[in-house]
């Protein structure tokens, strides 16, 4: 849904640039990352364009913290998609780390303060970057139960919690903050943080290159991802621009867990561009958690009133409806002609 609130403002934005600065550099902090990114590669092609996160910067730091490591000596690799990226290589003088960050995951003392990063890394081996509360909502396996819930997403903050985003941007101090830093009331930091934005200017305006984590459409960084999809990974960045660097393959199985996503966000993109209501409820009926949650019945339903509620956001669909279809489960057999066993007969 933020993806049909938001993308046709920035597709706009993008067309604008193509016409009037086609050489300008588009930075995006906006959510849904991978969704508006996309979008925006497929409106504007050509563009100059990189979503930027900074969980892979946050996620860096916490497992050098972790390892009592100085972040300033490891050479590491991180690539995926947004929010759900992945560290192949954490390594320091020459000594691969990644052994030690798999024993730390069943670290009781660490697995209860950031359970569902920790069991992936104990399924899959490798560490993800997204938070425990946010990474559980792209993925069927921690919140399609109560009891799952109180289990590995407990508490609320940035562990967990139910409805982990929404609760965190009904924040009512977020534009508080806002408004006293606009206002000058709350003084405004403006030493270097570890986000990229500053770093991504100096280097394009003939400062020292750069080497930054972002979100750029695929075409040839990991092979065995959509190459029209968004990921996330390194990019070289001098006068010349953006320059995304080759990866090549990930991990099959890491590759699966992106893949899931990459079918929803296709889908999502698509339904934006188009305006078309099946490709939205496809969307939804895609995505990992709803599919473990929720019958297909179940899910058109709840599009259909998520469309009707927030068609004030959507001025561009007016008219446009989800198809409302016939519910046939929990009808007697006989109401249903030619109802068939799953052997083929009557």
């Amino acid at each position: 849904m933020r993806c049909l609130r938001t993308l046709p403002h920035q597709v706009g934005i993008a067309r604008d640039m193509m016409e009037l600065c086609p050489k300008a550099i588009l930075l995006n902090y906006r959510n849904p990352m991978s969704m508006l990114c996309w979008g925006m590669y497929r409106a504007a092609p050509g563009i100059q364009l990189v979503g930027l996160c900074h969980s892979v910067q946050g996620t860096s730091q916490q497992w050098a913290k972790r390892l009592e490591a100085d972040l300033e000596e490891v050479d590491w690799l991180c690539t995926g998609i947004n929010h759900q990226a992945w560290f192949y290589k954490f390594e320091s003088d020459g000594v691969d780390l990644l052994p030690r960050i798999r024993e730390l995951a069943i670290e009781p003392r660490i697995w209860n303060g950031d359970s569902v990063r920790m069991e992936m890394v104990k399924h899959f081996g490798y560490p993800v970057t997204e938070s425990s509360g946010h990474g559980s909502e792209y993925t069927p396996w921690w919140r399609k139960r109560s009891q799952l819930i109180e289990q590995y997403c407990p508490g609320g903050g940035w562990n967990g919690g139910s409805g982990f985003i929404k609760e965190l941007y009904a924040r009512p101090d977020w534009k508080e903050e806002m408004e006293k830093m606009a206002s000058g009331e709350k003084a405004i930091d403006l030493n270097r943080s570890s986000e990229y934005g500053s770093q991504i200017i100096h280097a394009a305006e003939g400062g020292d290159p750069v080497v930054i984590h972002g979100n750029v459409e695929n075409r040839g960084m990991i092979d065995n991802l959509p190459q029209d999809s968004c990921v996330e990974g390194p990019i070289y960045v001098d006068s010349n621009g953006l320059q995304p660097m080759k990866v090549g393959e990930i991990p099959m199985a890491n590759a699966a867990i992106n893949q899931t996503q990459i079918n929803v966000q296709r889908l999502a993109v698509e339904a934006a561009l188009t305006r078309d209501p099946e490709r939205v409820f496809q969307a939804f009926a895609m995505d990992p958690l709803t599919a473990a949650c929720l019958t297909l019945d179940e899910i058109r339903s709840m599009v259909r009133e998520i469309m009707e509620t927030q068609r004030v956001c959507l001025p561009e669909w007016e008219g446009i409806e989800i198809e409302d279809k016939p519910v046939l489960a929990g009808l007697e057999s006989e109401e249903v002609e030619g109802h068939e066993d799953p052997g083929g007969e009557s």
